[in-house]
């Protein structure tokens, strides 16, 4: 995730004459869109980690994500989340200190997200 704001920060840098965003209106200044979705980000990840306050697994958590911005999933979309590597409870860890770091295995990005909530991986 922190790949994509890096790169949000730099494309709000880029001069042209014209932008042809892929989901947006064409454009002579991409500068605000880019902090539009720098701060869409932002306010998301500060969801996920307030729900992962809790222990919740992966489906709650898609689900309470899904009915609070009325998103809906399709079958084909679901199986694809379905392909995230550990999805099992996602937790605040209890008493011991976490390790901050996460394998490369570890590349469900909502999961990390509430990993970093906490400051390393849940037990």
């Amino acid at each position: 995730m922190q790949a994509y704001l890096d790169t949000l920060e730099e494309v709000k840098s880029l001069s042209g004459a014209f932008f042809v965003p892929a989901h947006a209106e064409a454009c002579e200044d991409v500068s605000e869109l880019a902090q539009y979705n720098i701060d869409t980000v932002n306010e998301i990840a500060g969801r996920i980690k307030s729900i992962c306050t809790q222990p919740v697994n992966f489906e709650a958590l898609l689900q309470r994500l899904f009915d609070e911005y009325a998103l809906e999933l399709s079958f084909e979309q679901y199986t694809i989340s379905k392909q995230c590597p550990g999805r099992g409870m996602i937790s605040k860890p209890s008493g011991s200190s976490a390790d901050a770091s996460s394998s490369a295995s570890d590349s469900c990005a909502i999961k990390n997200l509430c990993r970093s909530a906490f400051g390393g991986k849940p037990p």
